[in-house]
């Protein structure tokens, strides 16, 4: 089992997540403690992969401003079903972004396997967590060296160098997360 706990000065929270190799699949669990512009909240996820970082499921538990969100996604065959209904505008997505996280940018960077300046533009679900919403967005993730991903949403309004580790995952996200453990 490997531990890591990341910081955020901009949400001004806290990460502690496990993640242990299980029966051919990776089980990501995590809590997220934090506020900012007025809004407080806690938030558990436990996502599953295969061994290739294949997304599997994911489940989420939040609570933004004493108010509780529930989302369950099992991916399967291309088709997501969310808290047990199909949901036909996340067709064929392999990623999630869940906000408030820098965990899931390792989806698309240890499952894309870019070589060194390749760009890969993607699309993901993205799980808006304090405003509780789920959409469909693009974004892009470029190679840069054995340690830096540039990652973007299109249209390019947000980029950001990230620094990861060996395993891909995130160590620094500059302006919003750094890894503490």
């Amino acid at each position: 089992m490997k531990t890591i706990i990341w910081k955020s000065t901009y949400y001004e929270s806290l990460e502690y997540m496990q993640w242990k190799k299980e029966a051919e699949l990776n089980i990501f669990q995590s809590t997220v403690i934090g506020l900012k512009d007025d809004n407080h909240w806690l938030l558990q996820y436990q996502v599953i992969t295969d061994l290739q970082w294949n997304l599997r499921s994911f489940q989420l538990h939040a609570m933004v401003n004493a108010v509780d969100w529930v989302v369950e996604g099992q991916f399967i065959h291309g088709k997501w079903s969310i808290n047990g209904q199909e949901r036909s505008e996340f067709e064929n997505l392999k990623f999630i972004d869940i906000s408030l996280t820098p965990f899931t940018n390792s989806l698309p960077i240890q499952q894309l396997n870019l070589q060194l300046g390749e760009e890969e533009p993607i699309e993901v679900m993205y799980i808006d967590v304090v405003h509780k919403e789920l959409s469909r967005v693009q974004q892009s993730y470029v190679k840069l060296d054995k340690e830096t991903v540039r990652y973007a949403n299109v249209p390019k309004d947000f980029q950001a160098h990230i620094t990861i580790d060996e395993e891909g995952l995130v160590v620094d996200y500059p302006g919003l997360f750094v890894r503490e453990w």
